[in-house]
C-alpha cells in the first residue's frame, strides 16, 4: 500500500541530506543522496515539494557535469526537460536546464 506521508518524509530527508552535502562541497555524497531520492517511483509530481524535486534534478545534472560525467548529466537533464515539457517557458530553472542540455550536446 502506498504511504504518501512516509514517502514525503523520505523525500524530505534525502533532499535535505543532498542539499547539505552540496553546500559542504561533498559532491560525491550529494550525488549519492540525489540518486537514492530519484530511484523511487516518479510519484513526486503533483504534490507540494515537486518544485524542489525538479530543481534537484538540475542540481544532480550539474554535479555529474562537474565530475566529468557528461552522459549522466545529459540523461538527467533530458528526464527533467521531459517532465517539464508543458511548464511555463519563463521558469528560470527550466531555461537554465535547456541551456545546460544544449551545452552538453
Amino acid at each position: 500500500m502506498y504511504d504518501a506521508v512516509q514517502e514525503s518524509n523520505l523525500f524530505t530527508v534525502l533532499e535535505a541530506a543532498a542539499h547539505a552535502y552540496q553546500q559542504s562541497g561533498d559532491i560525491d555524497q550529494a550525488i549519492a543522496s540525489y540518486e537514492k531520492m530519484f530511484s523511487a517511483a516518479e510519484r513526486s509530481l503533483g504534490w507540494e515539494p515537486q518544485q524542489r524535486w525538479l530543481v534537484a534534478r538540475y542540481t544532480l545534472a550539474s554535479d555529474y557535469s562537474s565530475r566529468g560525467d557528461k552522459q549522466k548529466a545529459r540523461d538527467t537533464l533530458a528526464t527533467l526537460l521531459n517532465l517539464w515539457k508543458d511548464a511555463d517557458p519563463n521558469l528560470v530553472t527550466l531555461n537554465q536546464a535547456k541551456t545546460a542540455y544544449a551545452t552538453l550536446q
